[in-house]
């Protein structure tokens, strides 16, 4: 993946924007397969249980 997507400091949404503009097919899938990758290994219940038991006991 040769782009980085995010807002900078400034939070100009404006170029956000066009950044996305330029990204492959290619960089979507992979963008998307890491996405929901990380979706299964932080937020499956048992880890969400464990922080919160963590936190609070």
């Amino acid at each position: 993946m040769e782009h980085y997507i995010g807002i900078n400091k400034c939070g100009d949404l404006s170029d956000l924007l066009d950044k996305t503009d330029d990204i492959s097919n290619q960089d979507i899938k992979e963008y998307s397969s890491k996405a929901k990758k990380r979706m299964k290994e932080e937020y499956e219940w048992k880890k969400i249980v464990n922080r919160y038991e963590n936190i609070f006991i």
